[in-house]
């Protein structure tokens, strides 16, 4: 891959986590049902079986969870076998 090709894959992959990051953050607040927050996290279970995406989060994961230990917690949830819930996230 080239260094374009990579940059552009790089910042796809962030702006991926970014946005599960606001589903995190708005569905166990009541914003989401807990429906959509399955959906977004069985959706998101299926991306991290990807080799890109899990190698960014297991890349930053160590930084991450300074500042950000229950929702590291939670990604790893994600990456283990089985169906996340609203349960599984504990703010």
């Amino acid at each position: 891959m080239n260094l374009i090709g990579r940059a552009v894959a790089v910042r796809q992959v962030r702006s991926l986590m970014t946005a599960y990051r606001v589903v995190t953050l708005t569905g166990p607040g009541g914003m989401l049902s807990e429906e959509q927050f399955t959906r977004g996290s069985a959706t998101f279970r299926q991306a991290l079986m990807e080799p890109g995406l899990r190698a960014y989060w297991l890349r930053h994961r160590d930084v991450m969870i300074k500042a950000a230990h229950r929702y590291c917690a939670f990604i790893d949830t994600l990456c283990a076998e089985g169906p996340a819930t609203v349960g599984d996230w504990a703010p």
